[in-house]
């Protein structure tokens, strides 16, 4: 959490950074507490280890810890510019998370495949995430 508020820090002007230092050295607890409650609650009703928990867990802590963030941020920094940063910065993570996920899918069908469709599925694969490359670059160009 750390690292994508101090990434969202650097859509502020430089002169002003020093106003949101607190917010971004302490609100990642926020993150270490909502991962520490959903995984506590999930083994109190009995599912432990927490399955794909960089989706059911950690991706939830971030947004809850970047929410309260945004709400504590001072009103007057948040201009038009640190909004479309932080627009560029959602979609990104969306574009992990939709890899992460085309991934999993890979792993978890691969050993199910005859070996000729295990090499085609790896070129799909390889082509799709090369694809998200050239998307992220283009977005972030433009």
């Amino acid at each position: 959490a750390r690292a994508s508020l101090e990434l969202l820090a650097r859509a502020i002007e430089p002169q002003e950074r020093h106003r949101v230092r607190l917010i971004v050295r302490w609100i990642p607890l926020v993150t270490c507490m909502v991962c520490l409650l959903i995984h506590g609650t999930a083994s109190l009703f009995g599912i432990f280890p927490l399955p794909f928990s960089a989706l059911t867990s950690c991706i939830p802590a971030i947004v809850s810890a970047s929410y309260l963030a945004k709400h504590l941020m001072p009103t007057d920094l948040l201009t038009h510019d640190f909004r479309q940063f932080t627009k560029f910065v959602l979609l990104m993570w969306t574009v992990w998370m939709v890899q992460f996920l085309i991934l999993t899918g890979y792993l978890l069908s691969f050993p199910l495949v005859p070996p000729i469709h295990q090499v085609l599925l790896s070129l799909a694969v390889t082509g799709i995430l090369s694809g998200f490359g050239f998307f992220i670059e283009m977005v972030a160009v433009w």
